[in-house]
Formats: C-alpha cells, sequence, structure tokens
C-alpha cells in the first residue's frame, strides 16, 4: 500500500473526519484484537454481531483510526479519529475502488465456483517469471478482502491477479465494481452456493458479470469442458462469425454481460480437442507426485507447444495451469519462463497437498468443498496404487433443498470409484455414505460419524500405517483437526 493520510482516504470514502486527518495510514483490519497507530479499524455490522461495539478495544489494542456509522463516539477522547459514513463496507469499497483507479496496471479476475485459490496462484506463479505481480493473499477474495487487496497495490506493481468469490446475487458485481477487471478467467460453473442462487444458470449469471467492466477487447478464459462455459463460448462464436447476436438471448445472463460478450475475446481451454488452449498426452505419476503434459494450442495466430511439469496430481490442476500459460502469453512472457513458475508451484495449504506422515499418504483438501471438487479428489485418491484407499468425507454445506441428491449422488461415485474405506462426517454426508451401500459399496467398508470429533476417536482403530487417506469437507466441518490428528498418530 501507497502510504496516505487519514484526509485522502476520508476523500476517497466520502467520509467527515473528527480528529487529526493529517495522520498517515498503511493498512485496514476488522479485527479489534489486531492494532497499530497506523491502521484503520473497519467495523462490520453483522446478523449477530456489530463491529461497532469493539471500538473500545480496538482503541486499548493501539488503533487510533476508526470507520464508524454511529452518531456517537465511543471512546470518547482526543487521540481517536473517526471516518462517519452511512454505511461502513460501502464506503470502503468506495475508498478501495478510488485508490485502485490510481493505478494503470491491468487486473487479472479469477472466479469460479471451485480452483479459484489454485488457478490464482497459478497464474501469479507464471505471470511472476517476467512481472512484478500482486496477488491475492490468503482469502481476500470477499466484499471485505478483496477491497483490502486493492489497498495493496503500489507503483512497483506490474499485474494484479485477483481472486473474486460470492455467494449471493448481485455479490459480483459489487466487485467487480471495485477491482475492474479487463482480463477475466472463469475455471467452472458448479454447485457451491446453489443454496442461495437456486440453480447453476443462476451461478453462471452471477460469474459472468466479471465482464461487466471490461472496456473494447478485453480477455474472457473459460474452461471449455464445463458445459455452462461453453455453452457461452459457442454463443458467442456463432454471433462473431454470423453477425447475429440473437443467439446471446437463450443464455440467462445481465444484459451488460451480453453486451460485453460482443467486444471480448473469448477462448477455452482444457483437455479436448476442441478447446484453444489444451493439453495433451498427459501423464500422472502418484508416485513421484507429478504430472506431465504438453501445452497446444494457438494464441493471436500463433501456434505453440512445450512439455509442462506440474508437482501435483489430477486433471483439475492441468485445467488450471492451461489458464495460467494462457495469460503468459496474453502478457508476452516465453512459454519457457511461464513453465519454470509452474514447476514451482505449490499447492496452498489445505487445497489437496499430499504429503507423507511416516509410512501414510496424506491428502489434506480439507480448506472447502462443492461436489465437483470432491470428485476431483476422489480421482486423484483412486488413481493411487499399492496402497489401500480412505476417504473421509464431510458435509457440504450451502445446498439448501439440494443438500440430500448431491451427496446421494457423491456416494454412487464414490461406490465406483476403487476406494476401500469410507469414513463420512456430518448428517448430509450420512445420505452419502447410505448411496453408497446401495451402490453397491460393502457396508464394512463404511463408517458414519457425527462430527469430527467422532471421527477423530476411530482414527487410530481404522487407518493403517501405509493407507492413502484424502480429507475433504466444507469449512465448518472442521476437518483440519482430523488431519492434525492424523499426523499426530502416524508421524514417525
Amino acid at each position: 500500500m501507497e502510504e496516505i493520510t487519514i484526509s485522502q482516504l476520508a476523500q476517497l470514502a466520502g467520509a467527515t473526519i473528527k480528529g487529526d486527518s493529517t495522520k498517515r495510514i498503511c493498512g485496514f483490519s476488522t479485527d479489534s484484537r489486531i492494532g497499530g497507530e497506523q491502521i484503520v479499524f473497519l467495523p462490520i455490522q453483522g446478523e449477530k454481531v456489530d463491529g461497532h461495539d469493539y471500538i473500545q478495544d480496538a482503541y486499548a489494542n493501539g488503533i487510533r483510526t476508526t470507520f464508524t456509522s454511529r452518531k456517537e463516539i465511543i471512546p470518547k477522547t482526543e487521540e481517536m479519529t473517526y471516518l462517519f459514513v452511512d454505511d461502513t463496507i460501502c464506503a470502503f469499497q468506495q475508498a478501495a475502488a478510488a485508490y485502485r483507479d490510481q493505478f494503470t496496471i491491468p487486473v487479472v479476475g479469477v472466479t469460479g465456483s471451485v480452483g479459484k485459490t489454485t488457478t490464482k496462484e497459478m497464474i501469479a506463479a507464471t505471470l511472476s517469471e517476467g512481472k512484478c505481480v500482486l496477488k491475492t493473499q490468503g482469502n481476500k477474495n470477499s466484499q471485505i478482502g478483496l477491497p483490502q487487496m486493492m489497498f495493496e497495490f503500489s507503483k512497483k506493481h506490474e499485474i494484479a491477479v485477483i481472486e473474486m468469490g460470492m455467494s449471493l446475487p448481485g455479490e459480483m458485481q459489487r466487485l467487480v465494481s471495485v477491482a475492474k477487471p479487463q482480463i477475466a478467467v472463469i475455471s467452472n460453473i458448479g454447485t457451491a452456493h446453489i443454496g442461495q442462487l437456486k440453480s447453476r444458470e443462476k451461478i453462471r449469471l452471477e460469474k459472468m458479470s466479471i465482464i461487466n467492466e471490461f472496456s473494447k477487447n478485453g480477455l474472457l478464459l473459460l474452461n471449455g469442458e464445463n458445459d455452462l462455459l461453453k455453452e457461452v463460448y459457442d454463443a458467442v462464436k456463432e454471433g462473431k462469425e454470423n453477425g447475429n447476436w440473437d443467439v446471446l438471448e437463450k443464455i440467462d445472463l445481465l444484459k451488460e454481460t451480453k453486451e460485453k460478450l460482443k467486444d471480448c475475446n473469448v477462448m477455452t481451454y482444457g483437455t479436448t480437442s476442441d478447446c484453444d488452449l489444451k493439453a495433451v498426452q498427459i501423464r500422472q505419476d502418484q508416485n513421484k507426485n507429478q504430472t506431465l503434459f504438453t501445452f497446444s494450442g494457438v494464441f493471436q495466430a500463433k501456434p505453440y507447444s512445450e512439455e509442462i511439469l506440474l508437482h501435483t496430481l489430477g486433471i483439475h490442476n492441468v485445467q488450471n495451469a492451461l489458464a495460467a500459460l494462457g495469460l503468459a502469453l496474453f502478457f508476452n512472457i516465453d512459454l519457457k519462463q511461464a513453465k519454470k513458475g509452474l514447476e514451482c508451484y505449490q499447492v496452498p495449504e489445505m487445497r489437496g497437498v499430499i504429503e507423507t506422515v511416516g509410512r501414510l499418504t496424506l491428502i489434506d483438501d480439507s480448506y472447502n468443498a462443492s461436489s465437483d471438487s470432491m470428485k476431483c479428489g476422489l480421482d486423484i485418491l483412486s488413481g493411487i496404487t499399492k496402497k489401500r484407499r480412505v476417504a473421509i468425507l464431510g458435509d457440504i454445506l450451502e445446498l439448501g433443498e439440494l443438500a440430500e441428491p448431491l451427496h446421494r449422488e457423491i456416494g454412487t461415485y464414490v461406490a465406483k470409484s476403487n476406494i476401500d474405506q469410507l469414513i463420512t462426517v456430518g448428517t448430509c454426508t450420512a445420505f452419502l455414505a447410505k448411496e453408497a451401500i446401495l451402490q453397491g459399496m460393502d457396508k464394512n467398508q463404511v463408517i458414519i460419524c457425527h462430527d469430527q470429533k467422532e471421527a477423530c476417536d476411530i482414527l487410530k482403530d481404522v487407518l493403517k500405517e501405509e493407507d492413502a487417506v484424502f480429507i475433504k469437507g466444507s469449512r465448518g466441518m472442521y476437518l483440519e483437526n482430523v488431519v492434525h490428528k492424523i499426523k499426530e498418530l502416524f508421524s514417525e
């Protein structure tokens, strides 16, 4: 972040000031426990907790500047500077958008139902081989986190790779109005947050809003193996070839999104022959945790071919790498340089990390879950040989009325996979377990646990030293505790 004064921040946010406007700031916090004189406290009003009630605590922890939508001043001290606004979140987003507008660097927006973080990390890894790249840190992809990332822009950066998440209607558009990406990647349209958005088509409508701030000739990269994204690509292709854009009316998208599609460049990536950027000759080595493939495609009328090494497994990771390589070409980074970035890429913590614990192989994918990502992880587990394959699966949350059928669908998938032992954790995965048995899995191979504590209690009796264990569930299932327990039991 380029250091700014309170006065400058107030101007960006449309706030009125009470206190010292000359003080300089260097960051923001929504946690009253994280303080410092140059940190601005951002109180968030939620359904159960109002951050304004913690301004006193923020002051006690060294914070001397805060946003507020309350008229009363707490604490009553001249040392505290107040930025009065109508809505703290809206004001912060406004300030972040105005701050971002001070920089002309291109912004790559990354979204999708699953794989956002991995794709973002791979893109940043490739682009960093030739450019100074700012990338989203941690999980700062939300209505609060993304604006925080905007304030990380500085004069040294040449490209920003920004992860963009949403769970409710209209959230993506608000993020887009702040970040204003001119290049975008959509990894897939799945069932994550379908409980709130009701259908995959509505999820697509929201995700596609990522292009709504595009200027002419923006670049949109779509996973060509995803049915709903392929439908968009095919419609755009037909519209450009025939000059008849009525084809877009068949797809449920916002009017402004349809208009942007007419002027932007749309490309697909994937493992099928009809993708613009594709992976061929894919070879996976489970023993070495490596994937080799040949990148093949045509970009701006020039053919490319390059062998790529990834230190991870899974076709979904190959797809993510293709998006990264496509952007390397877009930014004129030589493929031989870009591939070095992918070779150095490390899977983010809790997002499919494969490690050896004693003689046990652990696949830790406990950060979050969707039905699609769970199937991808099961594919990796199924491909591991010479070990007993154990899947520990927790509930996938936010599925609404589709919770039971989607969990049963995964149960069918488990039954058809090479899984030797299934342990489910939670209410919804009980449906998964029962369906796996109905579809032919031996009931003696299935254990149903109510919560992660119960799962931890049985691990010593169920797991064996040379097992391969895959762990995945939604964030709220706290399956990282199961991971910790396994490491405690089997570390040498």
